[in-house]
């Protein structure tokens, strides 16, 4: 995954169109018609037989052309294809966009892939629809119009969905700076795209359009990087694949494919929808509307039965309207002069003038537990246009989100207009407007989970010897699936609260394939069921569900994605409401029952971490008994797996490997040098404390003068993938306490990485720096890494120093700040 060379590709200075004027290459004539249409301004190259081509010069190769090609646009014969990437790259042309209509085998896919990899040349595609920026002037595709400049940066797989797209921007007049269809994506993918796109200044959100992933892990590193900047909303079709028939029996029937992309993208802060509508309702939305912060709406109509239609919308969500207690109910007869239903939805039955709606909605504003209002407007309304000017102009004062479902058609699409015109968000159905709200509701909700700092609570910290004999046994006997014996074995190593079964029968029965039964318990107050399957592509799915032979009653199952930490389990658990439900009705202390299964979830994370080889996990009875709960009855399937951990993860988890214990020389103090965690940020906070304003300087190259919210979110809520983060903790009497924190930046795959080392101000000129970078190097030199850098400012001469006594090259500019420090790292 790499943004090399896409900003030439998306803001060429020059295009070379292979093929044009022939008629066996049609699709490049096409292509080359709207780039000159488009009003592009840059140096066009046609490139085939024939002396002009829509009156440009035609070169017979690229040996002719002068100058370098940023783009090329191949729609050339398969067998011509390989030679046109090799020439591309002999001019240093930055990608290549290959239109073709016949199907490649996967077998010349890697052929030219290995071809553009070798001369430099990105390839996107084959089979793409093009790329269309109107920031550049340039359509370089099959699009018959250009778009309205914008803020909404598209990516599909699809020609026909991204003309679909094109034409319905149009015609809503919703602004685009990117639409660009990939393809087959084998080379540059979705990943890459989203990298460009969070870091471009002009895209306000980006819209997918998926059918297939192409590399899953990476996917969701650049989705959770972005998703904390920037909205991300993505149509996900072809949900059926023949792959996921892995998922047998009745787990299938709530692990399925939907439910595994659900999860997927819940976990990367991504907003599902279901139609294209709906990936420029929901674009809009998150562009022009106040996000509610959490999913107390009130409803307020003159008419019974729309009310009634959006609490269905509601609750068929797993929510349930705001609840109006005594002191806001008195309010709001004050307000209203006619009986009304005393309830939410807030119903009259009878016509009400635009000034009292406004008054209602101000009401619900002042109330802490409101987060949004939807006004439900009938096509009956006298005068319909004044009444929207009077919502219009008094609605944008209000400080909570405000959405109006205004029934009807024709009669009611000007007073509409009005309100859409003012930035309100306005629907033709309550259903429709229900799911606006729940869309900014997610949005909202996303973002904070990504940016929610997990409590510190104690490490899990297992021995996972036991379940490595166990399961490396099974497995070169050939055994797939465990005794329950074995499998229980192995949850009580990983701290589940087993109630060990008991052997049934002779001493002489085989012990591996023994019955079993298990010390009668309590009858409990309630049952769950939970697990793992490995996916395909996805790595080890987990679940959680209702159990006690209630399953066929309670179809949804809470999924999620391992590594889990306390936040991300109950953020699970809250996905699928009626599981809440269902436990906060059979509960007797429902906070400590759902402690107890995030605690659980998060042992099964590590579990399924730590063992590729675990293909299926099933705890058929976890009972809860006076807040307590149990497991009698398990069972795991392994198999061999080619992956070892944590490869096996979409995600990546915590690197425990590089945990150490080191003394230091000068002071003798013993540090614990690990990776930085989201729950570090008290101890980073407590260290930025004793930074001075040089050490800040020196560090980030300006003066910092408070550590934001969303600045302690960046430095410790850590991709793995991307970046590895070392804080040195000592041990005190008063607990654990940071002293300086490591770092070293890269992209996935790249060889080339940056370092940071700080330390407090109480503890520098300690060596602690030293142990730091000496970390990061290994670190460097563990993931392949080539050369790591950093720039230091001049006057920081002990960091100068310890770079050189670590054998980096100083490059010193006099005229120049900060000297750049470089390592080269021989394996």
């Amino acid at each position: 995954m790499s943004v090399r060379y896409l900003h030439r590709v998306l803001f060429p200075k020059s295009i070379a169109v292979f093929g044009s004027g022939e008629k066996e290459t049609l699709l490049a004539d096409i292509v080359l018609n709207n780039i000159m249409a488009s009003g592009y301004n840059g140096r066009i190259f046609p490139v085939c037989s024939g002396t002009s081509v829509k009156g440009l010069t035609v070169y017979p190769d690229t040996d002719t052309i002068e100058g370098q090609i940023d783009l090329a646009v191949l729609s050339v014969s398969q067998s011509d294809l390989p030679e046109a990437i090799h020439s591309c790259g002999k001019v240093g042309a930055a990608g290549a966009l290959i239109v073709s209509l016949a199907g490649f085998s996967a077998g010349f896919r890697n052929e030219i892939l290995n071809i553009a990899k070798a001369a430099g040349v990105r390839l996107i595609g084959p089979h793409s629809w093009g790329v269309l920026n109107p920031m550049a002037n340039l359509n370089a595709g099959f699009a018959r119009q250009s778009v309205f400049p914008g803020e909404l940066a598209v990516i599909s797989q699809s020609s026909a969905i991204c003309s679909t797209i094109l034409d319905l921007s149009l015609c809503r007049k919703i602004g685009l700076c990117f639409l660009i269809g990939l393809g087959d994506m084998i080379d540059v993918d979705f990943a890459d795209l989203i990298d460009y796109m969070t870091n471009n200044a002009r895209v306000r959100a980006i819209l997918l359009h998926i059918e297939t992933l192409a590399n899953h892990r990476q996917f969701m590193s650049a989705a959770r990087a972005a998703a904390r900047i920037k909205p991300i909303i993505v149509l996900k079709t072809d949900r059926h694949q023949p792959a996921f028939s892995i998922v047998q029996g009745p787990t299938a029937d709530r692990l399925n494919e939907i439910s595994i992309y659900d999860a997927t993208f819940r976990r990367a802060g991504i907003i599902r929808v279901e139609t294209v509508e709906g990936l420029f309702d929901c674009a809009e939305l998150v562009s022009k509307t106040i996000r509610p912060k959490g999913a107390n709406l009130v409803i307020i109509t003159d008419s019974k039965t729309p009310g009634t239609m959006a609490v269905d919308a509601l609750r068929d969500r797993g929510v349930t309207p705001a609840v109006l207690d005594n002191a806001a109910m008195e309010s709001i007869d004050q307000i209203l002069s006619t009986v009304w239903s005393r309830s939410n939805p807030v119903c009259t039955r009878s016509e009400l003038a635009p000034e009292i709606f406004v008054r209602l909605v101000s009401f619900c504003q002042s109330l802490s537990n409101i987060d949004g209002v939807l006004i439900i407007l009938s096509p009956q309304i006298t005068n319909p246009e004044s009444f929207a000017g009077v919502l219009s102009s008094a609605l944008n004062q209000i400080n909570i989100p405000v959405f109006v479902a205004w029934m009807g058609g024709d009669s009611v699409a000007p007073a509409r207009r009005i309100l859409n015109d003012a930035g309100i968000s306005t629907n033709e159905t309550p259903e429709r407007a229900v799911r606006a709200f729940m869309y900014l509701y997610n949005c909202d909700r996303n973002q904070r989970l990504l940016q929610e700092i997990p409590s510190r609570v104690a490490d899990f910290r297992f021995d996972d010897s036991r379940p490595r004999h166990i399961i490396m046994s099974a497995i070169d006997r050939k055994s797939v699936k465990l005794t329950e014996i074995e499998s229980l074995d192995i949850l009580s190593a990983y701290g589940f609260p087993v109630i060990p079964a008991q052997k049934a029968g002779s001493e002489k029965d085989d012990t591996s394939q023994g019955s079993t039964f298990s010390p009668m318990v309590k009858y409990p107050d309630f049952r769950l069921v939970m697990g793992s399957r490995m996916i395909p592509d996805f790595g080890p799915v987990l679940f959680i569900g209702p159990g006690g032979g209630i399953e066929e009653i309670f179809r949804d199952w809470a999924t999620g994605l391992p590594p889990l930490n306390s936040v991300l389990a109950r953020y699970m658990l809250e996905s699928v409401p009626v599981l809440i439900r269902f436990i906060e009705s059979h509960s007797r202390d429902i906070k400590s029952s759902l402690r107890i299964c995030e605690d659980l979830l998060i042992k099964l994370s590590r579990l399924v971490t730590d063992f590729p080889e675990i293909a299926a996990i099933d705890i058929h009875s976890l009972m809860f008994t006076e807040n307590q709960a149990s497991i009698t009855d398990a069972r795991i399937i392994v198999a061999p797996s080619l992956i070892s951990s944590p490869l096996h993860l979409i995600i990546s988890p915590y690197p425990n490997q590089y945990e150490t214990t080191v003394t230091t020389k000068r002071g003798g103090i013993v540090l614990l040098i690990r990776p930085m965690k989201p729950e570090d940020a008290n101890l980073l906070q407590e260290l930025w404390s004793t930074f001075s304003s040089r050490t800040l300087y020196y560090r980030f190259a300006k003066q910092i003068k408070d550590l934001s919210a969303e600045l302690l979110v960046s430095l410790t809520q850590i991709d793995y993938d991307r970046e590895i983060a070392l804080v040195a903790i000592q041990h005190t009497e008063s607990g654990e306490k940071m002293r300086g924190v490591g770092r070293l930046y890269g992209a996935i795959g790249a060889d080339i990485a940056e370092f940071s080392v700080v330390v407090g101000d109480p503890w520098q000129g300690l060596g602690i720096g030293a142990q730091l970078l000496s970390r990061l190097i290994f670190i460097a030199t563990d993931r392949k890494i080539k050369k790591i850098w950093g720039l230091i400012q001049h006057e920081n001469k002990n960091m100068i120093e310890l770079t050189r006594k670590l054998n980096f090259n100083i490059i010193s500019d006099p005229g120049d700040p900060q000297v750049e420090a470089i390592l080269t790292i021989i394996p």
